[in-house]
């Protein structure tokens, strides 16, 4: 019990300091923020630090020096990197610009594709954010924040190779990052956070390393303090999960208004995602945007149920959860179980996605 009091504790506090981040750093901020805002000295408030530092419990990104953030300011002025373009005072990624004149156009640059990692994250999108030129461990780290945990929280190239490559993945060097974090995630266990499984997986690479360190010569020991503590919290702020909400939400109305017929789709009556009617049945779709399908459904069931409860047409009723993700090999076994029960209780319940719709559009297509 005092195990569980302790996990409670922990996640409670990381809920809350992602959050907090979250309610900071909106997007609408974010489009219009100042390079000291950004990036700066001294300064524990900007942007970036809030990523490395006041969110460390939620990934460490902590190793590689400030250029990772693709612009910062140097607490050396003297000291300027060879492999970036720098004037008097930052120091940026040649990649945005190699004029010394051009900090303001490279930064700008930069808060662009940082607008564009987190525009991609909150639909899940992650296959986008492979090409956007920023460091790897900075734009991944950015992505998680705002992708309503939508992958495994691990950021560090030799940790989540090596990872990926215990539970089965061949990494080529061809592998791009979100195909990696894509199959970390679909390998979690149901009932679990995605930031007990970050301290689950850390812990087994953190064990693996130790060994191989110890087998060679003791010139080099495992990592240490790595943060391996339980993460998790409810979710991300509704600003976060809205947009997507209703993309997914019209993308499931056209849909459903294409096959049953306008007249018989019906959005947001008495609270309810979409409703659609036939003769014989009632429709209920409740539409979510987590990652997961098991966390799609424990968000949504309570809904639906409460919607068949008070609806008082006697027609038959289905309850339909619809989310992005296709459900994974667990996922599905969940999915099949619940629909055993409620089959039991005359209750027609389902899982959809939005490969279920591409699947059905391109057989007719």
């Amino acid at each position: 019990m005092n195990k569980m009091r302790l996990l409670k504790a922990k996640l409670l506090e990381d809920r809350t300091i992602l959050n907090d981040f979250l309610k900071t750093w909106p997007l609408e901020r974010i489009c219009e923020m100042k390079l000291d805002e950004y990036v700066s000295t001294g300064n524990p408030d900007t942007f970036c630090q809030w990523v490395e530092t006041k969110t460390r419990s939620l990934g460490s990104i902590k190793g590689l020096n400030s250029i990772k953030f693709g612009i910062y300011k140097r607490g050396n002025k003297d000291k300027r990197p060879q492999k970036a373009t720098s004037d008097d005072s930052h120091s940026w990624l040649s990649y945005y610009g190699k004029e010394n004149r051009e900090k303001q156009v490279a930064f700008e640059r930069i808060r662009e594709d940082v607008v564009r990692i987190i525009e991609n994250a909150h639909r899940l999108d992650l296959e986008a954010i492979d090409d956007i030129h920023l460091h790897n461990i900075f734009k991944w780290k950015v992505a998680f924040l705002y992708s309503n945990e939508g992958f495994i929280p691990i950021y560090k190239k030799e940790a989540i190779h090596m990872i990926a490559k215990s539970l089965g993945m061949n990494i080529t060097k061809k592998t791009i990052y979100s195909e990696i974090h894509c199959f970390i995630a679909s390998t979690k266990p149901l009932g679990i956070s995605v930031y007990d499984y970050m301290r689950e997986l850390y812990f087994k690479y953190k064990k693996s390393t130790v060994k191989t360190a110890s087998s060679k010569k003791r010139t080099r020991k495992g990592a240490k303090n790595r943060n391996t503590n339980s993460q998790v919290r409810k979710g991300t702020t509704e600003y976060v999960a809205q947009q997507f909400h209703n993309e997914l939400q019209e993308i499931l109305k056209r849909y459903l208004s294409d096959k049953y017929g306008k007249d018989n789709v019906i959005l947001e009556e008495n609270y309810v995602d979409i409703k659609v009617s036939s003769r014989n049945e009632i429709w209920y779709y409740e539409v979510k945007t987590a990652p997961y399908a098991e966390t799609c459904i424990k968000q949504g069931l309570g809904q639906l149920l409460s919607y068949m409860f008070y609806e008082k047409d006697k027609r038959s009723k289905k309850l339909i959860i619809f989310g992005k993700k296709e459900p994974t090999k667990p996922e599905k076994d969940y999915i099949k179980y619940l629909k055993h029960i409620f089959n039991n209780n005359d209750i027609d319940f389902d899982y959809q996605c939005l490969a279920d719709i591409k699947n059905t559009e391109s057989k007719h297509g």
